[in-house]
């Protein structure tokens, strides 16, 4: 059993140091409530862009009760996250990795709100615990019911689209709707004891299906069966997710092109499940680990680390030119990004903090969220709007002392700091997607300043500078064009996109051996990128490639072919 560390104040004071005050209740259910439902569909913000914008808030607000408490799994968190802090210091591209790579946003502050989530959660101990579940499945229930709605109707408007037949919720993203849902489906069987709860059961269970995600459908039938075995009401409960099973089914019968997870198991070979893409990438950044065992290639650095040594196998199950940023596995991706010390403490937060929830006897399910939204990740991508979540359920199912009174200021600097930093990334972010809608280079450049020193932004200026410059047939915006991709391949040099977007521009300029140059480039990340492999072939010896590398590019393309 895992304790608070000795203490002077008697034992009546410490347990009313417990009682969290109102505001952490309310501070815990909110999080849980606006995360799942955070979507701008008026602008048509990315889902991920919102939700990653939310992360200084988040850390802002929980890191103070990190740093104050004296609990054992709280000592844990803080050292993991500084562990985590190092490896962003020593890494390859430190922005990188403090900010997460764009669209995929796991870096440093990513780690920081799920470490400030789980102390939020813990601060509002046992008073939270049912507030916070209900909240959780609120959004995870709207979740699922505009899953099915968007497979029936058209909600594209609304910004809600199914991605190649599945269904994504609010998520953009149907992987990241699963990994939030086999959670919800926990809480939601342990209240089918009402109504509600048996509606939200057969919902939440009928969008896992319409989402197509093998792992969320093999843990959906794991529920059931644990259900049947454990729960008071066990046979309504199985029932509810045969029938959200049979509801997604009957949705999938009468809406084309749908993607069920009962057609993907049961119709897919194991050899092209997407174990196989996944084994490979595994593989390619636990190689990488040899040269940076302690630390890693820093928070988010999955890419970095397993693009170079990329088989030709991942290249031609995902596609040459589609890159995995994300290890797909909590475990790689920590031992990838942070090193076996900081793996190993994670291992011992996370042993703590279980230790600490199965201390409550009643949880309201929320364990059972965290350990199952855990289980998704390990063969799909962590992400900003769910893993948070994740270590809000962990901690609201523990509790701890209250933080000491002089340290309410701090917590308030941080708090307000946190917001800032989130208002600030929001704005930049919405207004380069207006510049983009608008297709305004100038307005791009303006957004771009505003945001992090990602090369994303920078890349987009030079997509829309490039296309005014074929349109006015002028040179000189060209130039200007390639600068802006030469800034954002200097930014994100492990993306291999970056370096073929430079090459394209500079042989479009006529400047082959520079454009020779930038493939070089992109190869070096990715060696079977298509794209740089047809220009080395094209190119040829005018970009500065011997007879040899134009032999050997022509037959790794017939290879990939």
């Amino acid at each position: 059993m895992v304790r608070p560390a000795a203490s002077s104040d008697p034992p009546d004071a410490a347990g009313r140091a417990r009682q969290a005050p109102a505001v952490w209740v309310l501070v815990a259910s909110g999080i849980a409530l606006v995360v799942p439902l955070a979507s701008v569909p008026v602008v048509a913000v990315a889902p991920w862009a919102v939700r990653w914008a939310m992360l200084p808030a988040i850390a802002g607000l929980g890191l103070p009760l990190l740093a104050a408490s004296r609990e054992r799994a709280a000592r844990w968190a803080l050292a993991w996250l500084g562990w985590a802090a190092l490896a962003t210091a020593l890494a390859p591209q430190p922005v990188v990795a403090f900010w997460g790579e764009y669209r995929v946003g796991t870096g440093l502050v990513f780690l920081a709100a799920v470490a400030g989530a789980w102390a939020i959660g813990a601060r509002a101990g046992a008073a939270a615990a049912r507030p916070v579940a209900t909240a959780l499945l609120v959004g995870c229930t709207v979740n699922a019911a505009i899953a099915v709605v968007a497979q029936l109707t058209d909600l594209t408007a609304f910004g809600v689209a199914p991605l190649e037949g599945r269904a994504v919720g609010l998520y953009g993203n149907p992987v990241y709707l699963a990994e939030l849902l086999t959670g919800g489906l926990w809480l939601a069987v342990h209240r089918v004891d009402r109504r509600a709860g048996v509606a939200s059961a057969v919902l939440i269970a009928a969008a896992i299906e319409l989402s197509g995600s093998r792992a969320a459908f093999a843990l959906m039938i794991g529920v059931a069966l644990v259900a049947v075995w454990k729960l008071p009401r066990r046979w309504v409960a199985a029932g509810a997710v045969a029938a959200g099973i049979a509801l997604g089914a009957a949705v999938a019968a009468v809406a084309p092109g749908t993607t069920t997870g009962t057609d993907r198991v049961s119709t897919v070979a194991v050899a092209d499940s997407g174990l196989a893409p996944r084994a490979g990438t595994w593989a390619g950044g636990l190689s990488a680990l040899h040269s940076r065992p302690l630390w890693g290639w820093g928070p988010g650095g999955t890419l970095a680390a397993a693009g170079p040594r990329r088989t030709l196998a991942v290249a031609r199950a995902e596609g040459p030119d589609i890159m995995f940023a994300d290890a797909h596995d909590l475990v790689v991706e920590s031992l990838v990004t942070t090193g076996v010390v900081g793996f190993g403490l994670l291992v011992a937060w996370m042993l703590s903090a279980v230790v600490a929830a199965r201390r409550r006897p009643r949880g309201e399910g929320l364990l059972g969220f965290a350990a199952l939204c855990a289980a998704v990740c390990l063969v799909e991508p962590a992400h900003p709007g769910v893993a948070p979540l994740a270590a809000l359920a962990l901690g609201t199912a523990g509790a701890w002392a209250a933080p000491a009174a002089r340290r309410r200021v701090g917590a308030a600097v941080t708090a307000v700091a946190g917001l800032a930093v989130t208002a600030w990334l929001i704005a930049g972010l919405v207004a380069l997607h207006e510049a983009d809608l608008a297709g305004s280079p100038a307005a791009a450049q303006s957004a771009a300043r505003r945001l992090p020193a990602w090369g994303e932004p920078d890349a987009l200026v030079g997509r829309l500078i490039g296309f005014e410059s074929i349109t006015r047939r002028d040179a000189r915006l060209l130039d200007d064009a390639i600068g802006w991709w030469q800034s954002a391949a200097a930014r994100d040099r492990a993306n291999p996109a970056s370096w073929d977007d430079l090459g394209a521009a500079l042989e479009h300029a006529g400047r082959l051996p520079d454009a020779g140059a930038a493939y070089r480039h992109a190869l070096a990340d990715n060696p079977w990128s298509a794209r740089a492999l047809n220009a080395v072939v094209r190119t040829g010896a005018a970009g500065g490639f011997s007879p040899a590398d134009v032999a050997a590019a022509r037959a790794k393309l017939a290879r990939l072919r």
